[in-house]
């Protein structure tokens, strides 16, 4: 580098530079930008928590619904925060305040009635009677705002009025409620509506028979004294999700299921049947379903864990032959053992040998007994 090169370079300090006013007026330009821009990022803000919110509550219906199958009962506003936080594994807190800190409200239709209990008074519980009549207006609401507290008369429980209630059911997305005096937006509230007609399902059972005791059946395993008659049917509604249990004239259980549409059944000649007396008799596995049910189990992929242990899937299917050759060789001999609440302890001869299927590969005993070495570790 020669000296003509150094001199040719200019000078820190005559380099381009801000002048303080420059910098001022720079200043004052983002300023004006962003008071341009805040609103603008705030409206999105506040939309991107409102669907946020509407999604959450969506979460809510959905868990409360699931809450109402399982457990077979309708909490009232003392428990259905306790509910929503088991079935989604939050908080009770999360539950009743939203993010942006403000109480969520749980209402109750006032003509909400389940036979006499009205606006849910009580918790609905259900049990081996189920409920007489279809349930009248049984909808909820969960109504959320993110700005403004909700109005202060808007307190969990029944709602002041029907009127009141269907006000804030059939309003308009980014609307107040018609008879609301509160300063917030309509664009800051969040309503979730819950309908409860479609779970409730008919359930009839009739007896044809005029004499003996028989008839008997069970709600989730409550059983009843018998269905009265002959004469009209016996008829109530159940939760969807309800187990049936029908029994036949020897109180021996004949058929059981879990109820997801409503049904209706006919007990003639010591048996229950679908259909009137001259129809046909309660849906049940045929032969050629139960051979395509061995098909696929024999066509599965192997269990390798199993395998090691001695069990392919034509030993387990031998052995369910065998036991339930077993068990209706059992059954023609009258149910030795057995009593009207369950098989207890099966006696001779297909008793004992029912017995000691248990101990075959692929049984259940068995399968339990062989549980340590049928686990296959991910380290091997």
């Amino acid at each position: 580098m020669n000296r003509s090169t150094l001199r040719s370079r200019p000078s820190p300090l005559k380099l381009p530079a801000f002048t303080l006013l420059e910098m001022i007026g720079v200043m004052a330009a983002v300023a004006l930008l962003g008071l341009a821009l805040a609103p603008v990022l705030i409206q999105q803000l506040d939309r991107l928590a409102w669907e946020k919110e509407t999604s959450q509550l969506k979460a809510f219906a959905d868990g409360f619904r699931q809450g109402v199958l399982k457990t077979k009962t309708i909490p009232n506003q003392t428990g259905w925060d306790q509910m929503l936080a088991t079935n989604l594994g939050l908080e009770i807190s999360q539950v009743r305040t939203n993010e942006r800190g403000q109480a969520r409200v749980f209402l109750i239709d006032p003509a909400f009635q389940i036979d006499a209990n009205v606006g849910l008074s009580s918790n609905y519980v259900q049990n081996a009677n189920g409920v007489t009549n279809q349930p009248v207006n049984p909808r909820l609401l969960i109504v959320s705002s993110l700005v403004k507290a909700l109005p202060t008369n808007l307190v969990s429980g029944v709602a002041s009025s029907t009127a009141a209630f269907s006000n804030i059911w059939v309003v308009a997305e980014g609307s107040v409620p018609a008879g609301w005096s509160w300063n917030g937006r309509g664009e800051d509230l969040t309503v979730q509506r819950i309908h409860l007609a479609d779970m409730f399902l008919r359930l009839e059972l009739n007896r044809n028979d005029v004499g003996g005791s028989g008839g008997r059946y069970s709600i989730e395993g409550a059983f009843s004294a018998g269905v009265p008659g002959p004469g009209p049917a016996y008829g109530a509604y159940f939760i969807d999700g309800t187990q049936l249990r029908l029994y036949d004239d020897a109180d021996y259980l004949e058929y059981s299921e879990i109820l997801h549409r409503s049904q209706s059944f006919y007990f003639v000649l010591g048996t229950w049947r679908s259909d009137k007396f001259l129809g046909r008799t309660v849906d049940r596995l045929g032969p050629i379903d139960l051979q395509q049910a061995a098909a696929q189990f024999l066509a599965s992929k192997t269990n390798q864990c199993a395998l090691n242990a001695g069990v392919t899937t034509w030993t387990v299917r031998d052995a369910m032959i065998a036991y339930m050759s077993n068990y209706v060789g059992w059954c023609q001999a009258g149910f030795p053992g057995c009593t009207v609440s369950g098989n207890k302890n099966p006696t001779a001869p297909y008793g004992d040998v029912l017995g000691a299927n248990q101990s075959q590969p692929g049984s259940q005993a068995y399968m339990s007994a062989k549980a340590t070495g049928l686990i296959c570790q991910q380290a091997n």
